[in-house]
């Protein structure tokens, strides 16, 4: 009986170590990719936007499937933490029926 409880406890032992590798793993590598590819999404995402938003005040016709995408854009930019001179254009452009 006292050899299973060994058993088990260095069962646990490397549970816990390889749990505490991949934690690890995680924040030296995965999380670091993850905010470039946000910092490139966002980037992304602010162009479509300023192109959008300037075609709007230079009374170019967007369909409504246009106008849609762009709210989803303009949604995920939120979402990225982007809050820039695009978050104003955007609200006086809904203030106008624009968007």
């Amino acid at each position: 009986m006292e050899h299973i409880l060994e058993i088990i406890k260095e069962i646990a032992i490397i549970i816990t170590s390889i749990t505490t590798i991949i934690v690890s793993i995680k924040i030296i590598l995965v999380d670091p990719i993850n905010k470039k590819i946000n910092n490139l999404e966002i980037s992304s995402i602010r162009t479509d936007l300023v192109n959008f938003i300037n075609d709007l005040e230079n009374n170019v016709n967007k369909s409504e499937i246009q106008k849609l995408n762009a709210h989803q854009m303009y949604t995920r930019y939120e979402q990225l933490g982007g809050n820039s001179y695009v978050h104003s254009h955007w609200e006086e452009l809904k203030k106008e029926g624009k968007v």
